[in-house]
Order: structure tokens, then sequence, then C-alpha cells
């Protein structure tokens, strides 16, 4: 440590370098990429990007053998150190929404170029299993027409892959609870939106 204190300016102005590569080179819309406020200096200790897909990035950056890490994963009032005070889940929802979201990249001292940019690619391409939820244009009661369709017939129609779930069984369960509004056509019409209600474009199922 008494040696690196001597190096102070050099090391951070490093990791200041490597921040910088990520914060230009990341661009990836399902990734929030961290802030620096005005007339303020950061010196990266971390850099932490926030995601809604935060298991599934890990997971696919590990299978790249990049190691990312959580820091950290029980915001404080939950933790066993503050339990004294008798805080519970959604006192500080905003605490608990980064402790959900939050995940660290890989920023050291004496990371290689190539190292940085293979980093910023595998996170720039990843995309997460977005599940699909069905609504049927013609049923009242949306709720009773959830259902999570995942199929490369669907994929393709709304530029999504690796679905989950066959086209065969999400038309059974739509058929189950729809018979009743089967077009002349005998085609069913559905409008999709992902996990967080965006529109992303109306499909039509055949019926089997």
């Amino acid at each position: 440590l008494g040696v690196k204190l001597r190096h102070i300016e050099d090391i951070n102005n490093e990791r200041k370098k490597i921040a910088g590569k990520y914060l230009n080179g990341i661009e990836n819309k399902f990734i929030d990429l961290p802030e620096i406020q005005e007339n303020a200096i950061h010196i990266w200790h971390q850099f932490v990007i926030r995601t809604n897909y935060r298991h599934e990035l890990k997971a696919f950056l590990s299978e790249k053998e990049i190691c990312t890490d959580i820091h950290y994963p029980i915001p404080p009032h939950l933790s066993k150190a503050y339990r004294y005070l008798g805080y519970k889940v959604g006192d500080f929802p905003i605490a608990e929404q980064f402790s959900n979201r939050v995940l660290s990249l890989p920023i050291y001292n004496g990371m290689s170029l190539e190292e940085i940019n293979y980093i910023i690619d595998q996170i720039n391409i990843f995309r997460p299993e977005i599940r699909v939820k069905l609504r049927n244009l013609k049923e009242k009661d949306s709720e009773r027409m959830l259902s999570w369709i995942n199929d490369n017939e669907v994929a393709d129609q709304l530029n999504f892959t690796k679905r989950k779930t066959s086209l065969t069984d999400a038309t059974k369960f739509i058929q189950k609870f729809s018979k009743q509004n089967i077009e002349h056509d005998n085609t069913l019409h559905f409008a999709c939106v992902d996990l967080d209600d965006e529109y992303l474009g109306t499909i039509s199922l055949k019926k089997i």
C-alpha cells in the first residue's frame, strides 16, 4: 500500500481512462450506465451498471469468462447489522431498487485495451430472453388472457430470439380461454407487450 500511494495519481488516472472507455463504448438499451454529477470527480473504485436483467447478464458474461460482482446485494436497512432499527422491505424503495439492479464490471489497474474492448463488445451484444406477454385484443378481462409465449416464429416477427415455450403450447393455452373470440378466419389476434408493458406489436395465431 505504501508503494501504491506514491503512484496514486497514475493509478487513479488509469482507472478513469478505463471507465471512460466503458462510458463511451457501452451501448445497450437494457443497461444504465453510471453518471458523474456536475463538478464532481470520480476515481472509479468500482464501475457499477444497472439493469433489470442482472441475473441474465451476469450469467451471460460468465459464459464469456468475464467476472462480475454485486456491490451490494442487500441494502443497508435490510441487513442484519441494522435489523434492530425495524426497517422492512419498502421503507427505502430507491435503495432496494438499486440493490436489485446493480452489477459491477471488471475495472482494475493493468487492464489491457484488448480486455476492455472485449468486455464492451460482449455487453453490447447481450440480449435478455425477453418474454412476450400476449393480450387478446377482443378480451375485455385482459388479466385472464395473460400468457408467456416464446417461439422462433413469433421471435422472427418481433425480432426476438431464445424463446422457451412452444407456439403450439401457447396457442393451446389461448384457445382454452378464448374459444369465443376466434375470428371467422380461424385466427386469433393478440397485442404483445414486454415485461415493462411496453407495446411491441401485434401477432396473429392461427387455430390448430
